[in-house]
Parts: C-alpha cells; structure tokens; sequence
C-alpha cells in the first residue's frame, strides 16, 4: 500500500510525459498481459480476481505493434533536443494524441541550466594532421537533418587542449589504477575511453583527478558495434559513424537542474551559482566520437600492449601510449536557462485518490530518438491510448493514475527526478521506417 502521496513533478533535469495511471482494483497489482486462464491470483479475493483479469484483458487487448510504428514515424520524424523548437513541436504532437484517446493533458513549464554546442573541433595533429567527423552522415531518410547537433557531452566545459593521447579503456578507477601500474601518466594528456562499464560522467572525473585536461569518449565496436553484429540501418548495432551524446553531469551528487538541486526549477526558484553546483564539479572538456572517429588515434598509438581484456573491436593491437598520437579538441559550449516542458495527465482515484500510481518517460531526445527515448513514450501512450478505452468502458481506478511526460537531455540523457538515471545511447540517426 502507498502511504503518502507523490507529486508528479519534473525538475529541471528534462522534459517529460507523464500519466498518474491507477491500475491496480485491489492491494496488489497484476502485469499485463493478462495470464491465459482466470485463476485465482495471490491477495485477491475471489470477486477481485475477477474483476482485475477482465480489465486486464481489456486493457492488453488495446495497444499494437501497428499502432507502435505509427508513433515512431510521427514522433522521429524530427529531432527534439530539450528547449528546442524540435521538442515543443514533439510536445505538441503528444498532447494530441493524448486529447484523441479522451483524457487530459496538462503542459507545465520548467526552467533548467543546460549546455549546447557553439563549436566542436576534434583533430588528430601526430602522426599526421587529420580532421576527425563530429556528427554522423546523413541518411536519405532524414528530415531536418541541420537541426542535428554535432558531438556533445552536456555540461562539458569548453577548452582548446592539444596534447598526446593516452588510452585508459574504460575510464574507471581501475583502468587509471593499472596505467599507473604499467608507468603510464595521464597528466596533462588528452584521455580517449570508450563507453561503457560505468556511467558517462566518471570518465572524465576520474581522468580529471589525475590530472588530465581533455577527454574523448567513443563507442568500441566490441561493446556497441560491428563486432556484435549488423549495424544500423541494416541491424541494431551502432554504425561505424554512430555518435552517443549524451550528459557527464554528476547524477551521482545531484539530479534534476543544476542550479536547483533538490527543489523543483520553476519560474523564480533559489538557483545556486553554477561555480557551486554539485553535478558540475571536477569536470574538464569531453565529447563523444564515433569508433570511425577513434580508429585512427587508436591504430596510431605507440607504448605498451593492453591487456587482452582492454582489447576492443578494431581490427589491430590496441597501446596504451603515449606516444605517437596527439590531438587537438576545441569545445566552445553555451550555457543558460532555458524553458522545458513536462506533460502531465492524471486520472482521479476513485477511492484513494491521495495515492498514484505513476508511469513515465521522457520524451526529448538528442537527435531523432527513436531509441532513448521514444520507445519509452510510445509505451507510454499506448497505455493512455488503453485506459482511455477502459474510462470509456465506465471503469474507473481506485487509486490516481498519472503520467508525467518530461525531458532532462541536456542535464543527463533525460528523466524526471522520480525516475531512476541509466545509461542510454543518443545516437542521430532514426529508424528508417
């Protein structure tokens, strides 16, 4: 039983759809779908059970691969980083939806302390000076294409830092821990690691804590890519000039806005100083790259071999270096406030209306977002699209259901605070369908 009840508030950290959906008719709620035969189900009572496997049929019989893929092509068709007029059209177009399944949407706005890309430079100046893409070619698919953002961690500090490359595979504590032991300093280097293993944002804290100045973060093929199998467009894996954005924001000291850590980052809210911001400290200039990108500061490298399970997906012996390979990463990024909005819907309880059952997702993406998130919103709607159904049918939930819809993408690959943080690849480049 649910003891208090639970605002459905997005804090700055990003955009979101929600729905406070109440779903369970009795103390425990079964999943959908519902089970074959109607069965006794445990804390039920006998009526109970009856009751809660009709709905339950009901409600599963309503959502559709059909209606899934109608979603995707209507949602991806444009990209939709938060604040921008991308994600207010996406909002616009899931506040529709929700008004043609017969509930109520509510837009709220927030304001949160994001970052954006004004220039991304990144070069490979040793062994020989080579320009190195920061955005994925286009497909003959794509819509809106120049409203892609180029390579972007959020919350990265700008910087111009030249310097030789050291590999630090992962970037984790162990990683630095073992290139010390094998007498490699990362001290004043720029640090190349791949994604994976641990969150984005202790990479460059842990290269920073010792004395790094730059970090590049790119997607090994072994993890995420052609060593696992058909890349995008023709499989699931991440092609060669795939690029995952994505925040280095300290999510592990704070969530939500930076400025407002704690308390929701409406109009007129305490902001702290970023200077003292939690999920800003100990940061240096990062941005991802593609393993297209990496391969040739990688192929380049001179030093030690790495140990076999440092050993990514590229066809050559990965080195620690340094040696042999230097770069150069010039970031200038843009920091403000700027609006995001939260859509919100609930559905009143008819018996404990103080008590919600929430569902949520947050509907910006970094580029087109077939993936993180809209997955997730499509989800999401498809269950608003089934209760609308059921409220039609005269069926009412005993607790409140709601929805909170919202988008955090530039503070951390986005979520409202109530939902939990996770890794999430951002790449550019949607579904073809």
């Amino acid at each position: 039983m649910f003891r208090s009840r639970t605002r459905a508030l997005a804090a700055a950290g990003g955009p979101a759809l929600s729905v406070v959906l109440a779903l369970a008719a009795a103390p425990a709620a079964a999943s959908p779908p519902a089970p074959a035969k109607d069965g006794p189900i445990a804390g039920f009572t006998a009526k109970s059970a009856q009751w809660q496997r009709r709905y339950e049929r009901l409600l599963s019989a309503v959502p559709s691969a059909r209606t899934a893929r109608d979603l995707d092509a209507e949602l991806a068709r444009e990209p939709a980083l938060a604040t921008t007029t991308g994600d207010r059209n996406r909002v616009g177009r899931i506040v529709a939806r929700l008004r043609s399944y017969g509930l109520r949407p509510e837009v709220r706005t927030y304001y949160a302390y994001l970052s954006m890309p004004e220039r991304v430079r990144v070069e490979m100046t040793a062994p020989r000076r080579r320009t190195l893409p920061v955005k994925e070619k286009r497909r003959p698919w794509q819509e809106f294409y120049d409203e892609v953002i180029p390579s972007h961690n959020g919350m990265s500090p700008s910087g111009d830092v030249r310097g030789e490359v050291v590999y630090a595979n992962y970037g984790r504590p162990e990683d630095f821990a073992l290139l010390a032991r094998n007498g490699v300093s990362v001290k004043g280097k720029i640090v190349l690691v791949r994604y994976g293993a641990v969150f984005r944002g202790i990479k460059p804290r842990e290269a920073a804590r010792r004395g790094a100045r730059a970090v590049l973060i790119y997607s090994d093929p072994a993890d995420d890519g052609s060593a696992r199998g058909p890349v995008y467009p023709a499989g699931p894996w991440r092609a060669s000039d795939g690029i995952q954005r994505g925040s280095i924001a300290q999510i592990q000291l704070a969530a939500g806005d930076p400025q407002t850590p704690g308390w929701p980052s409406v109009k007129g809210a305490r902001r702290v100083p970023p200077s003292e911001a939690p999920m800003l400290k100990g940061l240096i200039p990062t941005t991802p790259i593609s393993y297209g990108a990496a391969e040739p500061l990688l192929r380049a490298l001179k030093g030690e071999e790495v140990p076999k399970e440092w050993q990514g997906g590229l066809p050559f012996t990965y080195r620690f270096g340094p040696g042999g390979t230097r770069a150069h990463l010039d970031l200038k990024n843009t920091f403000e406030v700027r609006p995001l909005w939260d859509v919100i819907v609930r559905i009143p309880g008819s018996e404990h209306p103080e008590q919600e059952v929430m569902l949520g997702a947050h509907h910006d993406s970094w580029a087109y977002g077939s993936s993180d998130n809209l997955s997730g919103t499509e989800n999401v709607l498809q269950v608003g699209r089934a209760l609308g159904t059921l409220l039609k049918k005269g069926w009412r939930p005993k607790r409140t259901v709601s929805w909170p819809r919202g988008t955090a993408r530039s503070t951390g690959c986005s979520a409202p605070p109530s939902t939990p943080s996770s890794a999430r690849t951002c790449s550019a480049t949607p579904s073809p369908t």
